[in-house]
Parts: C-alpha cells; structure tokens; sequence
C-alpha cells in the first residue's frame, strides 16, 4: 500500500506498509510527523516512510523506518516497539535531532 496524497510543495512522501492496514488515527499520526520534520527543515525533498509488523503471528515488535531526502547525505532512523504510535514518536525525535544538527552545521557554514 503507498499513499502519497500528502500536499507538500517540492517534496515527494511515500510511505509504504508491509501487510497491514493503516486507520486514520494513523494517518493523522504520519500526518504530524511529516508536518513537524518540514517545519523543522523545509527544504525536505522525500520521504520514505515503512511500517513492518513482526513476521510471527503472535503480536511481536513493530518497525518503522523513516528516510528523509535533504541536500546532501539522506538522514535515517528507525525504531522498533509493540505499539505503531511508540516507534512512529521515538523515530520522529531521532530525526529531529539529526536534522537540527544539520540545520546548525548549515548556518555555521553560512556565517563564515
């Protein structure tokens, strides 16, 4: 399943999920995530975003994968959890901090 039906100027979105379904809390959850990664860093080109549910049948460990398209290097992280709001938060908060980090480099290199 890919939706792309989000209307981000300039910057595709993909998100793909490994058999499940998304809902619409879920949706408005990406939704937010990709809101607050482009406030932080507007000039976001893609993003990938994949959601993996545990190969056993019994409830197991949850990934998501978030790939952020920026000039220069991509940024990734990844988490896993029981919950798709759980890993969904912790990989929004490791992209954030690698995109500030990005974002201070930039200025720095601008103020020279």
């Amino acid at each position: 399943m890919q939706l792309t039906k989000f209307p981000y100027e300039g910057a595709k979105i993909d998100i793909q999920t490994a058999g499940i379904k998304m809902n619409n809390y879920m949706k408005k959850k990406v939704d937010g995530t990709i809101k607050n990664l482009m406030n932080v860093f507007p000039e976001i080109t893609s993003m990938d975003i994949y959601f993996k549910d545990s190969e056993e049948n019994v409830v197991g460990p949850r990934t998501v994968t978030v790939r952020v398209g920026i000039p220069g290097p991509d940024v990734v992280a990844s988490d896993s959890e029981f919950r798709w709001k759980a890993a969904l938060k912790n990989v929004e908060k490791k992209l954030m901090r690698q995109l500030e980090k990005k974002r201070a480099v930039l200025v720095r290199m601008k103020a020279i």
